[in-house]
């Protein structure tokens, strides 16, 4: 071909570009809505029983929605098997003034399923909702009483307020399958407040709007079918495709069984998370010290200064439950002065000017002994008189209540928590917790299909009243049948709450 001549082709190809471009100019400021081809990912595909839910992230307590929440949509960040707290929607983050505010920096390539970037005024919006007293959600889940302020600083950072300090913020709000996470402000901030509960766009599969690293794409009397999302930007799923089925029969907090992956029986087994606790003596420790120790130890310096893995505990719930409590700090020493206690040369002191010793009470064991020397100088710190008594027999020590307050591990069973752990036939039930009104929601739980909500009221009941200070958990561990590959459990997140489960292999598609 000429020169001459493909120099006229090529102009009159820009020509016709140019024409396009400009038929598509009156488009180009709306965003791009087009949902991703999901690819084959040639990997099994996992089928779980859960009990029957809504999609809707504002109106279900059940934990296994939960985290069927968390499968659809991200939170600002997420926890670890170990406990530890890593980025989500938030890549990093800072806290100041003690724990009242929390500065949270977004990740730039957390996008929505269309592909949008997920923007700092989705999460002022969505967490706009959940300390809006009005909206349509359950009292566990609302934010009302914590947060005071939230506050956009910039396109890609957000601070966030608290009417009072509270270091379990991230573990217990801002993470994965808490209730709380970052919905698409961008198609429902229009919608009336009343009518959020109801809204189809939480409903209508599959023209639903997530972030997650699964959507749902169909669904019938049996179950929901949800496919991976390639594009998920904390990386793609493992597994092709995910099928929950509706199981009506009560569900355990950690009990994973399978009898389909290869023909046998086989178990995922979690035999209960450890946590140590100062165990009060409730006939020596005067119920306003009771009130104002939890408040006075620093957990998270705690669990620092130790070697071994430790997470901060603020109530007997693993962090990230969906059973969690947020409880109202409470400043100690307005607790004490209240209550006649005075300060005399940095001692604390009660009304008769008798000085309050704490003795506590240790085994030898060498995590055992680093905690409770860590302990006993925070509590010198904060003008206790105290000293560690170590004992080869600190069970006898607790039977015989020769102790003021003692340094104890427990193991929580799996479910129900609360029953073994603080039940009338617990071995080591000591403290002031066995109220009619804790013995009351013990007993629903032992009996009801849906306990979410008797566990939440029994816990609350425990807090006003606990039967020491609740320091670290350990580091989970669980156990697995080596022929399942390619899966974790994390104990912090709400699928333990799966009743069976069986993985089948996919079939290469064309």
């Amino acid at each position: 071909m000429p020169r001459s001549a493909r120099r006229k082709r090529t102009i009159a190809g820009l020509v016709i570009l140019a024409i396009l471009l400009a038929g598509c100019g009156s488009k180009m400021g709306l965003p791009r809505i087009r949902l991703p081809h999901p690819k084959i990912f040639y990997r099994p595909e996992m089928v779980l029983g859960i009990p029957h839910l809504s999609l809707n992230p504002l109106t279900s307590h059940a934990s296994s929605h939960n985290w069927l929440i968390s499968l659809m949509y991200d939170s600002l960040v997420k926890i670890q098997p170990n406990g530890t707290v890593i980025p989500d929607i938030a890549s990093s983050w800072s806290i100041q003034h003690h724990y009242t505010t929390y500065i949270f920096h977004l990740n730039p390539h957390a996008k929505w399923w269309n592909g949008r970037p997920i923007s700092v005024h989705d999460v002022a919006w969505s967490y706009s909702l959940y300390a809006n007293p009005k909206a349509p959600m359950g009292h566990g889940k609302s934010l009302a009483p914590l947060i005071r302020r939230i506050h956009i600083i910039n396109a890609g950072t957000i601070e966030i307020q608290l009417k009072y300090p509270d270091p379990a913020f991230l573990n217990n709000v801002a993470a994965s399958g808490n209730n709380h996470p970052i919905l698409p402000a961008f198609m429902i901030s229009n919608v009336p407040l009343r009518h959020l509960a109801s809204s189809r766009i939480f409903n209508k599969i599959p023209d639903m709007m997530g972030s997650g690293p699964y959507r749902p794409v169909s669904d019938n009397a049996e179950g929901i079918t949800w496919i991976g999302n390639p594009h998920y930007f904390l990386g793609a799923p493992k597994s092709r495709a995910l099928i929950t089925t509706w199981a009506n029969s009560p569900t355990p907090d950690i009990n994973w069984t399978s009898n389909r992956t290869d023909g046998q029986s086989h178990a995922l087994t979690y035999p209960g998370p450890n946590y140590f606790m100062l165990l009060y003596n409730s006939t020596k420790v005067p119920p306003t010290v009771a009130k104002a120790m939890p408040e006075m130890i620093n957990r998270l310096s705690l669990a620092q200064t130790q070697s071994h893995s430790f997470v901060p505990a603020y109530q007997p719930v693993i962090p990230g439950s969906p059973y969690t409590i947020v409880q109202p700090f409470q400043n100690p020493q307005t607790l004490l002065t209240k209550d006649g206690y005075k300060q005399v040369d940095h001692m604390w002191m009660d009304s008769h000017r008798h000085k309050v010793d704490l003795t506590i009470a240790t085994a030898k064991t060498p995590v055992a002994l680093s905690l409770a020397s860590a302990i006993h100088r925070q509590l010198t710190a904060e003008g206790w008189n105290n000293r560690v008594a170590p004992t080869h027999n600190l069970s006898q020590t607790i039977a015989t209540h020769a102790f003021t307050i003692a340094l104890v591990q427990r193991r929580a069973a799996p479910y129900p928590l609360l029953i073994k752990e603080y039940g009338p036939h617990s071995s080591h039930n000591y403290g002031q917790y066995n109220s009619p009104v804790f013995r009351q929601c013990l007993k629903k739980i032992s009996s009801s299909p849906n306990s979410t909500q008797a566990t939440k009221k029994a816990l609350t009941a425990l807090l006003q009243s606990p039967p020491g200070v609740y320091l670290l958990w350990n580091q989970r561990h669980v156990y697995m049948n080596s022929r399942i590959q390619g899966f974790r459990l994390n104990p912090f997140d709400p699928l333990s709450g799966i009743q069976n489960w069986r993985v089948m292999p996919s079939t290469k598609r064309s």
